[in-house]
C-alpha cells in the first residue's frame, strides 16, 4: 500500500529531476486529494496520507538594497533642500524648508532603522 514514506521518495525523487518547489507541492497536493477521494468512494479502506502535512513553498528571496543605495537615497533627501543643488529651493521660507528636511530625514530613518517598507 502507498504511505507516507512512499510520497517523500517521490518528491525527492522529482527534486532531483530539478522541478521547482511549487511543483512538488502541487504533486504532494494532488496525491493527498486523490487518495481522499478514493477513500471517499469506497476504492480503498482507508486514506493513506490523511494525517500527511504537505510543506510550503520557501517564500522568495526579497530585494535588499545595498548599503550604497541607502547611503546615495539619504544624501539625495539631503540634496533636494540643499539651496546649491537644488536653486527652486529658494521659493521655499527658511523655516518651512529646515523643517521638511529634518522631518523626511527623520522618517526615513525611522523607516530604515525598523525595516518597513512601503
Amino acid at each position: 500500500m502507498f504511505g507516507k514514506r512512499h510520497l517523500d521518495r517521490y518528491l525527492i525523487f522529482r527534486q532531483g529531476k530539478g522541478l521547482a518547489p511549487g511543483t512538488l507541492k502541487h504533486d504532494a497536493v494532488a496525491t493527498k486529494a486523490f487518495f481522499r477521494w478514493c477513500a471517499r468512494n469506497d476504492i480503498t479502506d482507508r486514506n493513506p496520507l490523511g494525517e500527511y502535512q504537505v510543506r510550503n513553498t520557501p517564500a522568495p528571496a526579497r530585494y535588499m538594497p545595498s548599503h550604497e543605495e541607502i547611503t546615495t537615497l539619504l544624501q539625495v533627501l539631503r540634496d533636494h533642500w540643499n539651496l546649491a543643488r537644488n536653486p527652486d529651493m529658494r521659493f521655499f521660507p527658511v523655516g518651512k524648508r529646515s523643517f521638511q528636511r529634518d522631518r523626511n530625514y527623520a522618517i526615513l530613518l525611522s523607516l530604515l532603522d525598523t525595516v518597513c517598507r512601503m
